[in-house]
C-alpha cells in the first residue's frame, strides 16, 4: 500500500514528544502557532531540502539529510544572533521516489527527538 504525506507526519508526529511551552501547534497543522515569551520577538526561517539538487536519496544517508535539514535553518538563525526556540523542516522528493524510500523517510524522522533535545527546541504535536 502506498503511504502518504499524512502517513508521513503521523511517523514525525509519534517521534515527537509534547511539552508545553512555546510551541502551541506544531507537527500536523499546516501551520505552526508558536507562543515566545512577553517582550520577545521572532525569528523565523525555513529552507526547502530538494532532492535531487540538495541531496541524493542513494547517496545521502537519512540521518545526514535530516541533520542538514535542521542545521540549515539553526544556522540562519544563529547568524541573526537568535536562539533556537522551535525548528520548521522543508523535504521535497518526487512522489515516486517518496514511495520507494518510505524506509529512509522514516529512518531519517528517527533523528528528530535527539537532535532536537541537542539545540534545545522543543518538538510538539498537535493536541
Amino acid at each position: 500500500m502506498p503511504h502518504s504525506e499524512s502517513d508521513l507526519i503521523r511517523a514525525i508526529r509519534e517521534r515527537a514528544k509534547r511539552k508545553r511551552g512555546a510551541v502551541a501547534v506544531g507537527i500536523g497543522d499546516d501551520c505552526a502557532v508558536l507562543r515566545p515569551r512577553a517582550g520577545e520577538e521572532m525569528v523565523v526561517t525555513t529552507d526547502l531540502s530538494l532532492e535531487g539538487t540538495h541531496f541524493l536519496l542513494d547517496r545521502h544517508g537519512p540521518h545526514s539529510v535530516g541533520h542538514r535539514c535542521l542545521a540549515r535553518g539553526l544556522s540562519d538563525v544563529a547568524a541573526m544572533g537568535a536562539r533556537p526556540l522551535a525548528a520548521f523542516l522543508s523535504l521535497a522528493a518526487p512522489a515516486d521516489t517518496a514511495q520507494a524510500s518510505w524506509r529512509w523517510l522514516t529512518a531519517m524522522t528517527r533523528l528528530l527527538p535527539a537532535a532536537t533535545s541537542a539545540n534545545h527546541l522543543q518538538a510538539s504535536s498537535p493536541t
